[in-house]
């Protein structure tokens, strides 16, 4: 469900708003010669492709990271009027949806889930955006008292802006290998009769990486962003381990 709220909330009288800047955020792994899972076959391995010194901190993210990238530009989006500052950490090489080579940039999946949020989750109001009825969240969490203490988060994850006659939704499906169907119900407006716009990043593997194209390696697009328009019926399937951006045009 869907519910129209204003993006600043008013001050307590007499009380100013403290706003939060966020001076770095980002995704990185240091848990260099860890043991961590590999793969999606869930076996466990020993995974040397995480940034560290010795690699000049270069991190290969895969599709989990760009879903656990998505999560938080989420709560960014929820927390707008009071997070009025996030700054990504890094932007270009390090631990960057980009590294680049004199031959050319690599993007990694996390820059797609960037590359939407920044094009389309901006220059509007935030909506309130209400999920319910799915199923909790059932990984590790870290810290790992978050859960117990918080409670084991919704395995989707949501944001909403309205732009104009535009409605955005940003959906992060967590869990791993269960899609689940959902009913889009919008308070204050009805969508258009009009086939919706639905960005998806997703790939069959949720360790996917993107790379070089050298020999050995993932090729570039390995994990990329599709786009296609498709007939509303009210109702939605999101896919495991996947993002999707839906665009709305409102009566």
């Amino acid at each position: 469900r869907v519910a129209n709220v204003p993006s600043i909330s008013p001050s307590i009288q007499g009380i100013p708003d403290v706003k939060i800047a966020f001076d770095e955020w980002g995704v990185w792994d240091e848990t260099v010669g860890e043991f961590t899972f590999g793969s999606s076959s869930n076996c466990l391995s020993t995974d040397t492709l995480k940034g560290t010194p010795k690699n000049g901190l270069e991190q290969p993210y895969d599709l989990k990271d760009a879903l656990a990238f998505a999560a938080w530009l989420n709560v960014f989006i929820r927390q707008s009027s009071t997070v009025t500052l996030a700054c990504l950490a890094q932007c270009v090489n390090v631990i960057a949806p980009l590294n680049t080579r004199p031959a050319g940039v690599l993007r990694h999946p996390t820059y797609h889930v960037l590359r939407l949020f920044s094009n389309y989750m901006r220059g509007g109001y935030a909506i309130k955006v209400d999920v319910t009825g799915t199923p909790c969240y059932k990984g590790e969490t870290l810290p790992t008292w978050i859960s117990p203490v918080l409670g084991a988060p919704d395995a989707l994850d949501a944001s909403a802006v309205l732009v104009g006659q535009s409605l955005r939704v940003a959906v992060v499906n967590r869990s791993l290998e269960e899609d689940f169907d959902v009913s889009l119900r919008i308070a204050f407006k009805s969508p258009a009769p009009k086939p919706v716009t639905v960005y998806e990043v997703w790939h069959p593997d949720a360790w996917a990486r993107n790379g070089w194209g050298d020999s050995g390696q993932d090729s570039a697009d390995n994990v990329a962003t599709k786009e296609w328009a498709e007939e509303w019926t009210g109702h939605r399937t999101f896919r495991a381990h996947s993002f999707t951006l839906l665009m709305f045009d409102l009566e």
